[in-house]
């Protein structure tokens, strides 16, 4: 018998560290670990698409439909990564008012810019004050120096934090300092950018 010739023959698919870089840049994750945290498998999986250069076509197909980025170029490493520029994403917009958050509705932005700022839809939130619109990036929940989204006995707060000696926090609120233990307070996030209302 003669064998079947494929009139749709199979692409010289690209696999392994080649997809997953791509996929760490587009989902902004800072390591491999993080990558698996935004997909949800575990990073052993991540471990065995290197060592036997395996392509996730499943994850390849959620990234198009999620981010906007070009299969070909994922699969095949040809043309841009985005046909025509990267795809607005879909964040909720949250109110902080009287010391809570409150879901106002989705907001857009497009994810160049939260991957400049070192966001990743999956691990931003986007809060809005009465002058401001803040982005948030979640996964930076220690304290070092800069303004954090906080809650303090059940009441959230964006305020400047500076780290001095001994494990302790000097909090700026409304024009004095307050210095406080670490565990004092909960940390929600980092504030990374900031629309200002003139």
């Amino acid at each position: 018998m003669s064998k079947l010739q494929a009139k749709v023959p199979a692409f010289d698919y690209k696999g392994g560290r080649s997809v997953t870089d791509k996929l760490k840049e587009i989902t902004n994750s800072r390591d491999f670990l993080s990558l698996a945290d935004v997909y949800g498998v575990p990073k052993s999986t991540i471990s065995t698409w290197h060592q036997r250069d395996l392509c996730p076509f499943e994850i390849v197909i959620r990234t198009h439909l999620k981010y906007g980025a070009s299969i070909r170029n994922l699969v095949l490493d040809e043309g841009p990564m985005y046909d025509s520029g990267p795809k607005g994403e879909s964040l909720v917009l949250e109110r902080l008012a009287n010391g809570s958050l409150e879901e106002v509705r989705k907001t857009y932005i497009d994810v160049e810019t939260l991957s400049e700022y070192g966001l990743s839809p999956a691990t931003a939130k986007v809060v809005d004050t009465e002058s401001e619109k803040l982005f948030i990036d979640t996964t930076q929940t220690k304290p070092v120096s800069g303004r954090y989204l906080i809650n303090m006995d059940g009441v959230l707060s964006v305020n400047s934090i500076q780290r001095i000696p001994g494990k302790r926090l000097a909090i700026h609120f409304e024009g004095s300092n307050v210095e406080v233990n670490d565990e004092d307070l909960e940390v929600i996030g980092r504030v990374v950018m900031a629309m200002t209302k003139e």
